[in-house]
């Protein structure tokens, strides 16, 4: 051991707390001192002498506190004693417990017992009951088979109804095997009993449809015994059989009886009776169709004899309405003539269903008045006949398609007045639509003698410094204005059908029949034309162009005067020197008036002086119609003779069909109207020309339809009907128009503007998009040059003609800068358009030779139908022209004439590169 290590006292101590305190020592010697075999015995004996510490502790306290503990066991020895008591009574109260058990078992078995021996007692009076009941059951059922073989039906019913309510009062049998024999039993009898009343029934209504009779007895015999046949009907009720009885009966009836009467054609079926049989017999000979009346009067008088008085009005309910319906259906409405020269036997039917109707009255068979009802309705359902059969003789007429076609003549006379310069240009109009000729000179006021105006100097041809065309001769401007020259702008050809521009309002209110064109007063001043657009508007509009979008095609025209027409707008060009028009207007020489300042001399006096004469020109032309206007207007003057002989003719005054009168002067509005529903979806099926053809037969229509005549009294149509016709005519038009205009626009919109038009591959684009209209356009000439008038189909050709060159015009203006190749190209462009469609409008020479030659304008009317063709071909020179060219066509006032300022001025900026002459040039452009 070490100096420093702790003593065995300290040692025992520290272990001694630990145990008892939980003491950890506080000395490093302590806590790393290590427990040997020398500790243990002082260890031991500290623990030992702590021990008896305690135990003397322990027997102190014990002995302070003795009087305490002695009462604690005196009390607890008297709690055993308690204890033991209470278990004694807990036994005794256990026994008693068992006891009382048995003697509840005892109780209950008893009053099982007694239960028992009572349901016993139940039961058997029960059973005695029922057994009762039972066997009076039986003694029912045989009563009840014993009155059905008496044919004694309803004492039978009777009695089978009680012993079934006898056997529904007897719940909770169902499974016993007495119960269902009775059961069995019983529905045997009633299935017995009405297998016997049906064969009754069938005695009774005997149904011999092979020789198409009907037996009715009164009595029938079964088995040697003679029953009535009101107690079978009283049966029949009774088991809820009676309907379905008479409802089959009715169908033999009708089959047999009713049917053949009714479905007959001109040989109606004999009715006869004999004793208590009616029979239909067929008959070879004709016989009118009121024979069926008395027929069926037959028929009605054999059931009001015949039948048992309780079914027949049970009967009377199926059988008349039935009877009324059909008669109705088949042979009064199939009777409804077609012609007046049946409306005499029509009448006797009429006649013939009303006395019928009365005898149905009087016997007390009906209450209603369904035929004469009918009756009083025939002038409605006659008239709605002849609708029908006229509306469908129309529909049958645009079936059969456009039928051959034939060249009509149609004549106009119109009051008009012209300039002394105007001769010329009147007179070609004249010619071209068919007027007589006149000698304007005489007839006008002019003086022969006096000199002509001087035009202006013929002029070179004007081509660019490196090229030159001496084979193009040069375009000569006309003096514009003349006879019907009315209008400023591009139109769609109306007015040379016989159309006025107050015909353009669609609203039918407003629509007016064609008048003499009245002379226009002299303007004062001339409007300066506006700047076009790229698309055709003059820039005060929205220059869409598209001016035939959502046509209301409501070609009945039934609501025309209900609700109001929106205006039909007229397609418009992609550009135009003037604001495009907003309505459809009628071919007619294009207006071509100078601007307001025009370079050059001054127009003299004399070639501006007005004629105070005027002259009535008669206006002849041909078109071709196919043959549907004469089929349709033939079907009308039938229709109108109709109903005129139905108000005049002795035969029909004292008709009830003559109130139809005023409606079958009603149904040309009406066939007119399927005319305008059904004509663009037929008229488009069988030609390729069906627009015009349908454009030209409307005309056609219009034209002769107030010309119809009727008793030496001219019809008067509709007030609406042939402003409706002239409305649905012009849509017809102005679509196919635009419909072509789209594709020609689709056609030039292909060359993209002509931009790089002389770079591959943009110019083999070009060349398509040119030839491409070209073609097109020819092939329109060509086709519509069979249907058209000479006049119209130049408008309708000079129309389209106007949408190409405005679109090439407007597209070659819009480019910032054209080459010198691109120029060329650009010309040629135009020289190849201008030489393929000019001879389209080639006339006659005058002199009695050939038609003109292209570039002859003499000969040439395209500038009169084409309002841009000047200002095409000018540009067209422009292309071809030198700057000096150029400002000497504008000072002179030539190109003034067709071009604004602005856009002789751009032209020159994209032609020529920016240079002093270029600058020079256009100040001088800019100041004259």
């Amino acid at each position: 051991m070490s100096p420093t290590s702790p003593t065995s006292n300290a040692i025992a101590t520290a272990i001694f707390r630990g145990a008892i305190d939980g003491y950890f020592p506080d000395t490093e010697e302590l806590t790393v001192a290590e427990l040997t075999a020398q500790h243990l015995p002082v260890v031991l004996k500290t623990l030992h002498d702590a021990k008896e510490a305690v135990k003397e502790e322990v027997r102190t306290i014990s002995r302070d506190n003795e009087a305490i503990v002695e009462s604690w066991m005196s009390m607890a020895s008297s709690l055993r004693g308690d204890i033991d008591a209470t278990k004694e009574k807990a036994e005794e109260i256990r026994e008693l417990a068992e006891k009382e058990k048995a003697l509840e078992e005892e109780l209950e078995n008893a009053e099982q017992h007694v239960k028992f021996l009572s349901s016993e007692i139940k039961f058997n009076d029960e059973l005695a009951s029922i057994l009762g009941r039972l066997q009076l059951i039986g003694a029912t059922l045989t009563q009840a088979d014993v009155a059905i073989r008496r044919g004694e039906f309803e004492p039978a019913v009777a009695v089978l109804n009680g012993a079934d309510e006898a056997l529904a009062r007897m719940t909770g049998f169902d499974d016993t095997v007495v119960i269902g024999l009775m059961k069995e039993k019983a529905k045997q009898l009633r299935a017995g009993l009405k297998q016997r009343v049906e064969d009754s029934w069938s005695m009774l209504m005997k149904v011999d449809e092979e020789n198409a009779s009907i037996t009715l007895a009164s009595t029938v015999e079964l088995d040697e015994i003679e029953v009535e046949s009101e107690s079978i009907i009283l049966t029949l009720e009774t088991l809820g059989l009676l309907e379905s009885k008479l409802e089959k009966f009715h169908q033999h009836l009708r089959d047999i009886l009713i049917v053949p009467q009714l479905n007959a054609q001109d040989r109606l079926p004999r009715v006869e009776v004999d004793g208590d049989t009616i029979r239909s017999i067929r008959q070879e000979s004709a016989s009118s169709p009121v024979q069926i009346f008395s027929n069926l009067h037959i028929v009605i008088k054999f059931l009001s004899d015949h039948l048992p008085r309780k079914i027949i009005p049970l009967l009377q309910k199926i059988f008349i309405p039935d009877l009324t319906t059909r008669l109705i259906s088949t042979p009064l409405t199939s009777s409804v003539p077609q012609r007046l020269d049946g409306i005499p036997a029509f009448e006797e039917l009429l006649k013939a269903a009303q006395r019928f109707e009365e005898d149905l009255r009087k016997s007390g068979w009906t209450k209603e008045r369904t035929l004469s009802e009918w009756v009083e309705s025939a002038p409605k359902v006659w008239l709605d006949k002849q609708r029908e059969l006229s509306l469908d003789a129309a529909r049958k007429i645009l079936r059969q398609g456009i039928g051959e076609t034939q060249i009509v003549e149609r004549s106009e006379t119109r009051t008009v007045t012209a300039d002394e310069g105007q001769s010329a240009m009147v007179a070609g109009v004249i010619e071209a639509s068919g007027a007589d000729d006149i000698d304007w000179g005489d007839n006008w006021g002019v003086d022969n003698d006096e000199e002509p105006e001087q035009p202006l100097p013929e002029q070179e041809p004007l081509t660019p410094a490196s090229q030159t065309h001496p084979s193009k001769p040069p375009i000569e401007r006309k003096e514009s204005g003349g006879f019907l020259e009315d209008e400023e702008e591009e139109d769609d050809g109306v007015n040379g059908w016989g159309l006025d521009d107050e015909d353009l309002d669609m609203d039918d209110d407003h629509v007016q029949e064609n008048k003499p064109l009245e002379p226009e007063p002299a303007q004062s001043s001339v409007p300066e034309p506006k700047a076009p657009t790229k698309d055709g508007g003059d820039g005060d509009g929205d220059g869409d162009g598209d001016g035939d979008e959502d046509i209301d095609w409501n070609a009945w025209g039934g609501d025309d005067d209900e609700e109001e027409h929106e205006d039909i707008p007229v397609p418009a060009p992609i550009a135009t020197e003037k604001p495009p028009t907003e309505n459809i207007t009628a071919p007619t020489v294009a207006k071509r008036e100078p601007p307001q300042h025009t370079p050059g001399p001054a127009p003299t006096s004399k070639s501006r002086r007005l004629s105070t004469n005027a002259k009535a020109v008669t206006l002849t032309e041909t078109y071709t119609v196919t043959s549907i206007p004469a089929q349709l207007l033939s079907l009308i003057t039938h229709v109108l003779e109709e109903a005129e002989t139905l108000l005049s003719s002795p035969n029909y005054n004292s008709s009830p069909i003559a109130a139809a009168a005023p409606g079958i002067r009603a149904l040309p509005t009406q066939l007119l109207a399927i005319f305008r529903a059904l004509a663009p979806l037929y008229y488009t099926t069988f030609n390729h020309c069906g627009s015009m053809y349908l454009y030209n037969d409307c005309l056609r229509l219009i034209d002769q339809a107030p010309h119809i005549t009727i008793s030496n009294t001219t019809w008067a149509p509709n007030p609406k009907d042939l402003p409706q016709l002239t409305t649905f005519s012009k849509r017809i038009y102005s679509k196919e128009m635009e419909s072509q205009r789209t594709i020609l626009l689709d056609y030039l919109d292909a060359a993209q503007g002509f931009i790089a038009c002389s770079d591959y591959p943009q110019s083999t684009e070009c060349t398509t998009a040119i030839t491409s209209t070209i073609t097109h356009l020819t092939e329109l000439h060509t086709s519509w040059s069979t249907v058209l008038s000479k006049s119209a189909l130049y408008q309708s050709v000079g129309s389209l003609l106007n949408t190409v060159v405005t679109k090439l015009v407007n597209d070659i203006i819009d480019l910032s800068d054209i080459s010198e190749p691109e120029s060329v190209a650009l010309a040629k462009y135009l020289e190849q358009l201008a030489d393929a469609l000019e001879p389209l409008f080639a006339t006659p020479d005058p002199s009695g030779g050939e038609e003109g030659k292209v570039g002859e304008a003499s000969n040439s009317r395209v500038v009169l139908y084409c309002a841009n063709w000047l200002r095409f071909r000018f540009l067209e020179q422009v292309l071809r022209g030198s700057l000096a060219d150029i400002t000497y066509l504008w000072k002179e006032g030539i190109l003034g004439q067709d071009f604004e300022r602005e856009e002789v001025v751009e032209l020159v900026k994209a032609l020529f590169a920016d240079t002093d002459h270029r600058r020079r040039a256009l100040e001088e452009i800019r100041r004259s």
